[in-house]
């Protein structure tokens, strides 16, 4: 492996990953009512999900052969107030039949003031619902200004 800072590789964007799903109509449903993320079916096999930025992801029917994530794959949206985790949390289980939401876990409370909750769909991917205190949506850029850990 070359010791030189200037990567190997430089692409011009991030476009898109991919997440299983069972089938469409259900989970577009969920994707678009529930979680409030766009959806776009561009193939009989497949969708796309996205919420602005440029960055989608693409959703490929796997059926029978679905492989379930556990919560350490969670996908994660933030939000601009505690309250709205709270609201979030009790829709999900005011709807959790209609929308074939598997598991809804109990909130969780930082000491700094921050919240999340997680719940598992109905094809068994995790969804954070998070609030940290902040600028909304800037966490990625100051986690990654940081650096390495280690």
């Amino acid at each position: 492996m070359p010791t030189t800072t200037k990567p190997l590789n430089e692409p011009v964007s991030l476009s898109h990953g991919t997440l299983e799903l069972y089938d469409h109509p259900e989970t577009m449903r969920f994707y678009r009512d529930f979680l409030g993320i766009g959806c776009r079916r561009h193939h009989k096999a497949a969708m796309n999900m996205f919420h602005g930025n440029g960055w989608f992801v693409a959703c490929v029917k796997a059926g029978k052969s679905l492989h379930p994530q556990g919560p350490e794959n969670a996908w994660v949206l933030h939000f601009a107030t505690p309250q709205e985790i709270d609201e979030a949390r009790a829709s999900a289980v005011r709807y959790q039949d209609l929308f074939g939401i598997r598991q809804i876990l109990p909130i969780e409370r930082n000491t700094d003031g921050g919240c999340n909750f997680l719940l598992q769909d109905l094809d068994s991917n995790w969804w954070q619902f998070r609030y940290e205190k902040g600028e909304v949506g800037r966490w990625a850029d100051a986690a990654f200004a940081r650096g390495d850990v280690a």
